[in-house]
């Protein structure tokens, strides 16, 4: 059953990039719930047809792009397509990722390296700068970057440490990102939080250890708490990176109530 969100969604422009399979399809399944207007982004133009079917069957208004995040001129042409038909947009889920390359530093190319930062990091920065400017006219919306237990600093020599050093550190950027944004836009209104769900049940695990798949997340009751975080506003949380964990403790608190 889902929570109810603080505050109706309904006349809501959101964009989620990399929304085409994983935890983009369910946040954008999720979200479509709530009848908001949604543009959906990524790079598979056929999974990303497929999850804006399904999201427009239940009820909202979709606009899909497929487009590389990544890459300045075609988030501008994403960002054209998405104001002409939607508006422009309330809020903003940076969620376009890769696991990048594992291995020792000398095994690892510069144009993985590379990629993985491109993808992982500058495509949230490329968002955030085509819609940020109108956002600010409006003086109200929200932001939320899809962050990783990887970018969270610990003991070098935890047996969690992060088995992609490119994925740690672009992940570490998104926190970087995330409290630098949300500093700036603080003035304007605008919520910047960062969300870590934690090892989900997605293809990004697919090779994974059988035994470690097993403990993998739900990515459809992860995607409860991004509903929750997309009402949130600058009085209520921002700066912030939210965890999965604290979701279910902050659900069960509801619940109880």
């Amino acid at each position: 059953m889902a929570v109810t969100v603080d505050k109706p969604l309904g006349d809501k422009i959101i964009i989620i990039t990399g929304a085409s399979k994983g935890f983009g399809k369910a946040m954008s399944l999720r979200l479509a719930e709530e009848d908001v207007n949604l543009g959906l982004v990524a790079r598979d133009e056929e999974a990303l047809a497929e999850t804006g079917r399904q999201a427009e069957r239940l009820g909202s208004k979709i606009q899909t792009v497929a487009v590389d995040v990544s890459v300045p001129y075609q988030v501008s042409t994403m960002s054209h397509a998405i104001k002409h038909t939607l508006g422009i947009p309330d809020i903003i889920i940076n969620n376009a990722g890769e696991a990048g390359d594992q291995g020792l530093i000398a095994d690892i190319s510069y144009g993985s390296w590379h990629r993985t930062i491109k993808t992982n990091l500058d495509s949230m920065f490329l968002v955030c700068r085509e819609f940020v400017p109108e956002m600010i006219e409006k003086r109200t919306g929200a932001i939320i970057n899809v962050t990783s237990g990887a970018g969270k600093r610990r003991d070098f020599l935890d047996s969690r440490a992060p088995r992609s050093l490119p994925y740690a550190v672009s992940k570490f950027g998104v926190e970087g990102f995330t409290q630098g944004l949300a500093a700036q836009l603080f003035p304007y209104g605008i919520a910047v939080n960062a969300f870590s769900p934690g090892p989900m049940n997605t293809d990004f695990h697919q090779y994974s250890p059988a035994d470690r798949r097993k403990g993998l997340k739900d990515p459809a009751q992860a995607a409860e708490a991004i509903a929750f975080l997309c009402a949130q506003t600058c009085n209520t949380m921002t700066g912030s990176t939210f965890t999965f964990e604290e979701w279910c403790a902050l659900r069960s608190k509801r619940d109880g109530e």
